[in-house]
């Protein structure tokens, strides 16, 4: 029995990929799937398949969580096509991704592609090591604007609050944008959003220490 673990927000997406995977298996492989939804340590270990949605950008930070994988496949799960040329953390270096929206039938040959990889031992362990890993990474600084916009406050608000200009500011928000591939402020703030909930974001406000 095959092994699934599917972390997404979306309930009928999330219950629409049961229903095709377990088609999908037990059409192509004469297996039935065993189905996790509770993103924790054990469950990471037990999958062999992990299925995860990302906001654009989320893929280029670090899931600690991950570390504790076995030999798997992970795919990502993405609103839109990502072409990202960019180098991604060991913990997912070996991701594939699907489109939420994408063609079904193009999603079942992604899917078994990585399947009979996977089964054929062409995956390498990779992700354990976080010493060599090439991650995205954000400073103090642009975390303590970052933590500012996610709360609601202005570039003029947060300039004001560490008696800077306007451009210093705006610059850190740009290099975040820019290091993160993000092209919209509603991109930012999806991401933004996506960092809060891994308590990734520092308190609103003045940072001790950080000065920009």
């Amino acid at each position: 029995m095959t092994t699934i673990l599917i972390k997404d927000s979306y309930a009928l997406y999330r219950d629409g990929m049961q229903k095709f995977l377990s088609d999908l298996f037990l059409n192509n492989y004469c297996e039935n799937v065993n189905f996790l939804f509770e993103f924790n340590i054990e469950n990471i270990q037990k999958a062999d398949i992990i299925m995860m949605e990302y906001c654009k950008g989320e893929a280029l930070i670090c899931t600690p969580e991950l570390m504790s994988r076995k030999r798997s496949v992970i795919i990502g799960i993405t609103n839109e096509n990502y072409h990202a040329k960019s180098i991604f953390p060991n913990c997912i270096s070996d991701i594939v991704f699907i489109e939420r929206g994408g063609d079904l039938g193009e999603i079942s040959q992604q899917i078994i592609m990585q399947w009979e990889s996977f089964k054929m031992g062409r995956r390498i362990d990779c992700y354990r090591s976080c010493s060599t890993c090439q991650r995205v990474k954000i400073s103090k600084k642009q975390l303590a604007v970052m933590s500012n916009i996610h709360h609601g406050h202005s570039i003029k608000e947060i300039a004001s609050l560490y008696d800077l200009s306007y451009k210093t500011i705006f610059s850190n928000k740009y290099n975040v944008m820019k290091k993160f591939m993000l092209q919209s402020d509603y991109e930012l703030l999806v991401f933004l959003n996506r960092l809060s909930e891994r308590d990734l974001l520092l308190r609103p406000g003045l940072v001790p220490g950080c000065n920009l």
